[in-house]
């Protein structure tokens, strides 16, 4: 994971531009497709504001999520309907590049069923991420990509830390 510092919010945006860039290009190069993990919360106001302004072929991106609450995808407590509102229309992103997470399951069968990995992943800037902060529990689970969270902050999902 590479950690981006900026001087100030402007430098940060388009460190944070040109990075997204840079990976995407490659991975678009090497697997014709660049995926992307979204959180909710402070970071998805960051990213609303930056990812419109990135230079790339979004007809390419497929975009996850980190932290989806277990909610009707069109409640103002889902990270789907938040940056689905930010961004078709802003940016060249389509509602079909949002990977969703399945409706009118259980929260273990949709997070069985979401199990995806991601190429690049933001924490929030207290360093927490997908509802978990620094030094949670389940931070050590080496098994599974996807966890479900009981009834926790009402969050659903949890992203297992890359190994290697």
């Amino acid at each position: 994971m590479k950690m981006i510092v900026g001087k100030n919010k402007d430098d940060l945006f388009q460190k944070t531009i040109h990075l997204n860039e840079n990976v995407a290009k490659e991975s678009i190069a090497k697997d014709n497709i660049f995926k992307i993990g979204l959180s909710g919360g402070s970071v998805a106001t960051f990213l609303t504001i930056v990812i419109p302004k990135i230079k790339t072929d979004f007809t390419k991106w497929k975009l996850f999520f980190c932290d989806e609450s277990s909610v009707p995808e069109d409640s103002n407590d889902s990270t789907y309907e938040f940056h689905k509102s930010a961004l078709i229309g802003t940016s060249k992103l389509r509602e079909d590049h949002f990977i969703r997470i399945k409706q009118g399951v259980s929260a273990k069968e949709a997070a069985a069923d979401y199990t995806k990995q991601l190429k690049i992943y933001f924490p929030g800037p207290d360093g927490h991420t997908c509802s978990l902060f620094p030094n949670h529990p389940l931070l050590e689970e080496t098994d599974e990509w996807i966890a479900v969270i009981p009834k926790i902050v009402s969050s659903l999902f949890v992203v297992r830390k890359r190994q290697g």
